[in-house]
């Protein structure tokens, strides 16, 4: 039982940061960055090179992993924390604008 109990926690450790879909990161940039929404998260992921543009079920970066079973990307929180450090510079937020969808 305490081999158990050791292996849970060894888990809980190492659990993945990449829980947030963009319907989560939308919310919490727009705390700070009042006109973000999911359009100009599209554009930051893109413009930041955050995740790639195609399915790549093996990819983990720093802000964005594939992940399996949701079957699509994830971000971590400090995505949406490096988005808000980022668009609070009114020439940065204009850049990531002009980005392509």
């Amino acid at each position: 039982m305490e081999n158990y109990e050791q292996g849970v926690a060894f888990i809980k450790g190492i659990e993945s940061p990449f829980k947030l879909k963009p319907s989560k990161v939308v919310p919490i940039v727009k705390e700070k960055i009042k006109d973000f929404n999911p359009t100009l998260h599209t554009k930051c992921w893109k413009f930041y090179n955050a995740r790639p543009r195609e399915l790549v079920t093996t990819y983990k970066g720093e802000y964005a992993a594939y992940v399996e079973g949701f079957d699509g990307y994830l971000y971590s929180r400090r995505w949406a924390d490096f988005l808000i450090r980022q668009l609070r510079n009114k020439e940065e937020l204009a850049r990531v604008r002009r980005q392509a969808i």
